[in-house]
């Protein structure tokens, strides 16, 4: 991890924000769900989501491939200075796909444009607490 994302400040938060959908796209590509594992608290329902997927894929040894987020833009929403932070995320990818064992194409995701706000807890280390889209 950047020692920039280890730092309890305004930027902190957003490296790490940043480190995280990196990791983010590292674990899709590699179909590895443990490599969010320890950026994340147990309550995020959408890092849950995410690992529940990622760990779907290896079951029927699917493969992922193409960016699951590519960021555009990442800043600071929110930093009441209480060991959280809420950081927002814009972001653009060009599609992906999801491929059987034998390379047929199993599920198309189109390329799509969004954003969403990041909620962070920093207890020692940020972590992930919940990640919500943004309209």
């Amino acid at each position: 991890m950047p020692a920039a994302a280890r730092s309890q400040t305004e930027a902190g938060a957003e490296a790490f924000t940043t480190y995280f959908l990196t990791i983010a796209n590292r674990a899709y590509i590699s179909g590895n769900a443990q490599l969010i594992e320890p950026l994340i608290t147990a309550k995020c329902k959408t890092c849950r989501a995410m690992t529940n997927q990622l760990n779907e894929y290896k079951r029927l040894d699917q493969r992922y491939v193409g960016d699951f987020v590519h960021p555009t833009l990442v800043t600071i929403a929110a930093f009441p200075r209480d060991g959280s932070a809420k950081t927002f995320v814009s972001s653009s990818t060009s599609g992906s796909k999801v491929l059987s064992p034998e390379g047929t194409t199993v599920k198309n995701y189109p390329a799509q444009s969004g954003n969403v706000s990041v909620f962070l807890e920093y207890n020692g280390a940020w972590r992930i607490s919940e990640i919500q889209g943004v309209a």
